[in-house]
């Protein structure tokens, strides 16, 4: 079923006011697509950064920026949702008390 509206019945004052009112949409459409863009890249970008090497000691390194963790402080810690060990950098607290790596909240 399609809409068909006239604007020819409203006042130029009205029609001013619902062309604003459209250019405001579509003003907030593109910063929401832009945003998007960059989420995009930056989960891009944290992916890239986080592929082990052939060698690397999955054990021992944050699965995500590569630094070396420690045996007392900054031992490491398994992501609750993508398994990988993530060191306390790169981790994020959720509201729920729990925490989650960088990666698995920017995909949520």
């Amino acid at each position: 079923m399609e809409l068909s509206l006239s604007v020819d019945n409203l006042s130029t004052a009205e029609q001013h006011q619902i062309w604003e009112v459209l250019q405001r949409d579509q003003a907030l459409q593109n910063k929401q697509y832009s945003k998007i863009n960059e989420l995009k890249n930056e989960i891009q970008d944290i992916r890239m950064k986080g592929i082990l090497r052939d060698g690397d000691d999955s054990s021992r390194l944050c699965a995500r920026c590569h630094s070396p963790l420690g045996v007392i402080f900054n031992k490491g810690e398994v992501c609750p949702n993508c398994r990988f060990k993530m060191c306390k950098n790169c981790r994020v607290a959720l509201f729920s008390g729990g925490w989650t790596c960088i990666f698995c909240f920017k995909n949520m």
